[in-house]
């Protein structure tokens, strides 16, 4: 009977034990596609970091681009300016020769 007992123990024993194997098993190949899912992960997130930075740099250059482009119209803006001063200026003092030529005619003629 003591034997009988020890045997069924055993037994027992040896289930669980194999019980046990089989999800120490499981959990390996778990642990290794976890693994593998965080490997990749891993380079998703690389490859994302990798082309904010890319993107970041785009949005710098055409920042860049956009100031050169912006203090070259203000530039171009300025020359206008100053040609539209320019021309007014000459406008003026051709008005006032003209203007004085007339007096000088209206004068001659009441003469």
């Amino acid at each position: 009977l003591i034997i009988k007992e020890a045997k069924d123990k055993i037994a027992k024993l040896t289930k669980q034990e194999t019980d046990l194997r089989k999800e120490m098993a499981i959990s390996m190949d778990s642990m290794t596609e976890i693994k593998g899912e965080t490997r990749s992960l891993a380079e998703q997130v690389k490859s994302l970091t990798e082309q904010a930075k890319n993107y970041q740099n785009q949005v710098a250059r055409k920042s860049d681009k956009a100031s050169l482009m912006q203090d070259e119209y203000i530039t171009k803006l300025k020359t206008l300016e100053d040609q539209i001063a320019s021309q007014n200026q000459d406008v003026n003092s051709k008005s006032l020769i003209i203007k004085e030529a007339k007096d000088k005619i209206a004068k001659l003629t009441k003469q």
